[in-house]
C-alpha cells in the first residue's frame, strides 16, 4: 500500500476532498512513516485513521499499542461513524504491547501469521520503550526488527501490495528525539504543528531534502475538533 496524505485524515469539509484526493503519493520506495507531535495533537487518532484506510481496501492493520493509553484516551472516531458497526474495522487488530521486549517480540513471531498485514502501526514508541527509548541503539535494533518484519509481509503478499509502518512519537519544542535514527527506517516525516486552535499536518523539511517529491505535496493540511472529530478545515 503506498503512502498517501490522505490516509491519515477523515471528517474532510466540503470543497477539500478532491484537492486531497489529487495529492500524488509518496515515493513506492518509501514505506514506512513517522508521525510526531506535542501531546494531545491528534497522533493516534490519525494513525486509527490510517488503519481504517488500510481496513477498507481489505488488508488487515496491526495496531502495537499499550493498554492503558487506549484505555485512558481513546481516538477520536470519524464524525458520524459508529465503529462498532463498521465490518473494515474488524480488520484492525489491536496488539497490546508493555515493553521493548514485547515489540521484538512480536516482530520475530509476525511471520507465524496466516495473512500478511498490509501495515504495522506503533503508537507512541518511545512510551512503549520506556527508558530504553533514551538509547539510540536500543531504538534502532527495535526499527530494524519491526521494518524485517513489515519488509517479510510484503515478500509474503502481493508484489503489488506493500506492508507498510507506521510511527508515532511526542515530540518537544526540540523536535523528535533520535530522528536521525528513525530516518534510518522512517524515511517519510510528518509532523502536526499547533497553529493556535488547530494543528498543522505537514510534510518535515528532511523529507523534502531526501526524497524525491511531487511539488504538489509542499502543504499543509488544517485539522480542527469539531463535534468530537478531528476535522480537515483547510489546506495550505
Amino acid at each position: 500500500m503506498t503512502l498517501h496524505l490522505r490516509d491519515f485524515v477523515s471528517n474532510i469539509a466540503a470543497g477539500y476532498e478532491t484537492e486531497l484526493q489529487g495529492l500524488p503519493g509518496f515515493p513506492v520506495t518509501c514505506t514506512g512513516c513517522l508521525l510526531c507531535g506535542p501531546p494531545s495533537s491528534g497522533k493516534t487518532t490519525l494513525l486509527f485513521n490510517y488503519a481504517a484506510a488500510v481496513a477498507g481496501r481489505g488488508k488487515t492493520a496491526i495496531c502495537l499499542l499499550r493498554r492503558d493509553k487506549i484505555e485512558q484516551c481513546s481516538p477520536l472516531p470519524p464524525a458520524g461513524k459508529n465503529l462498532a458497526d463498521d465490518a473494515a474495522f474488524e480488520l484492525v487488530k489491536l496488539k497490546y504491547v508493555e515493553s521493548t521486549e514485547d515489540l521484538l517480540r512480536f516482530a520475530a513471531c509476525m511471520h507465524l501469521l496466516p495473512e500478511p498485514p498490509g501495515a504495522i502501526l506503533v503508537d507512541d514508541l518511545s512510551e512503549i520503550m520506556g527508558p530504553s527509548s533514551y538509547m539510540p541503539g536500543e531504538v534502532a535494533r527495535v526499527l530494524a526488527f519491526l521494518a524485517d518484519a513489515a519488509n517479510h509481509a510484503t515478500n509474503r503478499g502481493l508484489s503489488s501490495s506493500s506492508c507498510t509502518l507506521v510511527v508515532t512519537e511526542q515530540v518537544g519544542s526540540d523536535g523528535p528525539k533520535n530522528l536521525f535514527v528513525y530516518r534510518r527506517w522512517l524515511p517519510v516525516v510528518l509532523t502536526l504543528v499547533p497553529d493556535g486552535a488547530d494543528n498543522l499536518l505537514t510534510i518535515h523539511p528532511l523529507t523534502h531534502e531526501n526524497q524525491s517529491l511531487d511539488r504538489c505535496l509542499n502543504v499543509q493540511i488544517v485539522l480542527r475538533v469539531q463535534q468530537s472529530a478531528i476535522c480537515v478545515s483547510g489546506v495550505k
